[in-house]
């Protein structure tokens, strides 16, 4: 066995061990031993002498190269933990971002659904308060339909019923209901500003007949046959359609010829 500054030689049987470098520490242990062992050598032989050596000395080199692993698995763990915590980091400061434009979408989508809620709340009330006022209108509209003159019964009727129904119609709404009011209003109010004639089947003096019906806005009545040989008009007073004097089958016949026949279509 030789020890010299920094290398240790170790024999083994007749193989040797080769060269390895020691840190400072093991080669001081190596020389310790070398000289508290030193005394024996005479005494108990090379032999004897080198296994207590040398198994100290390999059992710290073991001891060096598995420190020297765990610390290379360390440092390459570290590298990795170190860039995870980078790439969170990143990724902790997008989200931050992505949540502050999610709050101020939200804050946004909170000021309008509590606005919603307002005009919601506001329309419920409207309708709370409207429907009675269309009930009201539908049965002045109503009566004053069957007190007027009796001109486009079929016409008029219909339309009143379309008002009712979507009076009754809680799936339809006010809105429904107040379209079709507005629509039975300007209708009512367009006869009393026009005139027009239309071919109906009238009781003239109790007798049954298909006439043309000459309506002068809502102020008269007035009717003659097809052939201009009977002449009437539709009396307020008595309710009921009578008889001219022939001598106004002319006059009639002549009005009826100066009001267009084709009357505008009306919304339904």
């Amino acid at each position: 066995m030789f020890i010299g500054p920094g290398i240790f030689y170790v024999k083994r049987g007749k193989r040797p061990m080769g060269k390895t470098h020691l840190h400072l520490p093991v080669t001081y242990l190596a020389f310790v031993l070398w000289l508290g062992l030193a005394p024996f050598s005479g005494a108990f032989g090379e032999d004897r002498a080198l296994p207590l050596i040398e198994k100290p000395v390999l059992d710290s080199i073991d001891i060096r190269a598995d420190t020297q692993k765990k610390i290379d698995a360390w440092e390459k763990e570290k590298a990795r933990l170190v860039s995870r915590y980078d790439e969170l980091g990143r990724d902790n400061k997008r989200l931050k971002e992505r949540l502050g434009e999610l709050s101020g979408r939200a804050k946004k989508l909170e000021s309008l659904n509590r606005s919603l809620e307002k005009r919601i709340a506001d329309s419920v009330k409207i309708s709370q308060e409207l429907r009675p006022f269309l009930v009201s209108v539908y049965d002045r509209v109503y009566k004053f339909v069957q007190s007027d003159l009796p001109f486009l019964a079929t016409e008029r009727r219909e339309r009143l019923d379309r008002f009712k129904r979507a009076l009754d119609d809680p799936s339809k709404g006010v809105n429904d209901a107040f379209k079709r009011m507005m629509e039975t209003l300007f209708a009512e109010a367009d006869y009393g500003n026009s005139c027009e004639v239309y071919q109906d089947k009238v009781s003239l003096d109790g007798r049954d007949m298909l006439v043309n019906v000459f309506r002068l806005g809502r102020v008269a009545l007035f009717c003659c046959t097809p052939d201009g040989r009977v002449a009437g008009y539709f009396n307020v007073a008595g309710s009921k359609w009578n008889t001219l004097p022939s001598g106004w089958n002319h006059e009639i016949g002549t009005a009826v010829e100066m009001v267009p026949k084709t009357r505008s279509l009306r919304r339904a």
